[in-house]
């Protein structure tokens, strides 16, 4: 369920989800559900093929990595 996957967000330093994870569910990557630090999020885009707007580019909530090719 959603809150323990927050929870487990909370033990984390980092999470790192591809391109297409985020294209397909627009996930914020946090730990907002319960008490705790927000993991780095890493998102993986060889391609670059994702825009601005998804929730992991769009708030501050947390530190962000986006990791593309040149």
């Amino acid at each position: 369920n959603i809150l323990h996957l927050h929870r487990m967000r909370a033990l984390c330093d980092a999470v790192v989800v591809g391109a297409g994870t985020v294209a397909a569910d627009d996930p914020q990557l946090t730990t907002r559900k319960v008490p705790g630090p927000h993991p780095l999020r890493v998102v993986l885009d060889p391609s670059r093929r994702l825009g601005s707007g998804f929730k992991v580019f769009a708030d501050d909530l947390a530190e962000t990595i986006y990791m593309t090719t040149a």
